[in-house]
């Protein structure tokens, strides 16, 4: 048991060491000011033409599954299809996409950091088919010669959640499209001057979502089956729709600091005033209406809670094993996602 527990524990680590920024020592510097710098232009020329070829992927699947073009994508610049356009990129990205739901495709690149950046780390490190290109053979240099590149999520310029790349002490934004489309589709600077920078704290995830999502918090004072790893409700500002926040991230974040993350957020009140009772009125008519009778309501676990009951709750998760989290997490998902898919079509 103490072996599962350490590889339980370290998956929770791993996750949240596969989103943030690696610390940088002397030889990523060096790395970075050899094969990096000296080559920026035709590697960020060889970014743009990957994600002209990408976007043109993009249309080409809408074109495929709804008859229909995105309407989002700038012409491309340059004469992409004879640089990396084709079949076998077209076949590497459509898995991607199989995953967006309409609306998600249809708003492209809006909101789609996450499937952009994922995208093109697959293209860069694990596809074989990519053209030697100048920029491209200076990239792959820099990571067999031990370049740390990876795939890294947090606050940019302390105003979006953005998904983009590390690479040694670089940064590469190749979705910078994706809050407006009037933005060049890539950013770069060396990472300490880009404006991004790791999220520890529910007070300054709250204050980016709300303002960045459109979106009012209300603190779970409802649920406590799922509180300790989805805290707050958020409704939007445009449509109404009211939702369980599930980023997987602060989830993680709770677990990995013993819940310490949750108990600093109810103290400053960060996670949003308590729903009233108007609203707790109706999630609880709401719930009754899933199935017609009283099931969901005793799947759910309804049930108002005070400061005290979330502070214990908080303090009995604290006590937990890492297995124990992990099967507590897929069923708290499950739940919100259940929750979620409902209200948003109601």
């Amino acid at each position: 048991m103490p072996l599962l527990n350490s590889i339980k524990k370290q998956s929770v680590e791993a996750y949240l060491s596969s989103q943030r920024i690696t610390p940088v020592n002397s030889v990523q510097e060096r790395l970075t000011r050899t094969h990096i710098i000296p080559h920026l232009s035709s590697i960020i020329l060889d970014f743009n033409l990957l994600r002209e070829a990408i976007d043109m992927a993009v249309n080409d699947f809408s074109l495929r599954q709804y008859d229909a073009p995105i309407e989002n994508l700038q012409t491309p610049s340059i004469d992409t299809p004879h640089v990396f356009y084709g079949p076998m990129l077209q076949a590497a990205v459509d898995p991607f996409l199989k995953r967006l739901s309409p609306e998600n495709l249809t708003n492209y690149p809006i909101g789609s950091c996450t499937t952009i950046t994922r995208m093109v780390w697959r293209l860069l490190t694990k596809e074989s088919f990519l053209p030697q290109t100048e920029g491209f053979s200076r990239f792959q240099t820099f990571i067999s010669s031990g370049g740390i590149f990876q795939v890294i999520w947090g606050a940019y310029k302390n105003m979006y959640f953005q998904t983009a790349f590390q690479a040694g002490d670089y940064f590469f934004d190749i979705s910078n499209d994706t809050v407006s489309v009037h933005n060049p589709k890539i950013d770069h600077a060396l990472l300490r001057d880009s404006g991004f920078h790791d999220i520890h704290s529910y007070k300054e995830y709250m204050g980016i979502k709300a303002d960045y999502h459109q979106v009012t918090p209300f603190l779970n004072n409802c649920f406590p089956i799922v509180f300790p790893y989805f805290p707050s409700f958020v409704r939007s500002k445009t449509k109404g729709a009211l939702a369980v926040d599930t980023n997987m991230y602060m989830a993680r974040l709770n677990i990995s600091t013993r819940f310490q993350t949750m108990f600093d957020a109810l103290d400053a009140g960060s996670l949003g005033n308590p729903l009233d009772k108007e609203n707790l009125q109706q999630i609880s008519t709401s719930i009754g209406r899933m199935s017609g009778n009283k099931n969901a309501m005793d799947l759910l676990k309804f049930r108002i809670m005070d400061h005290d009951d979330m502070v214990r709750l908080l303090r009995d998760a604290a006590c937990l094993d890492p297995p124990e989290h992990v099967e507590r997490l897929k069923k708290a998902e499950k739940i919100c996602g259940f929750l979620n898919h409902v209200w948003a079509k109601s």
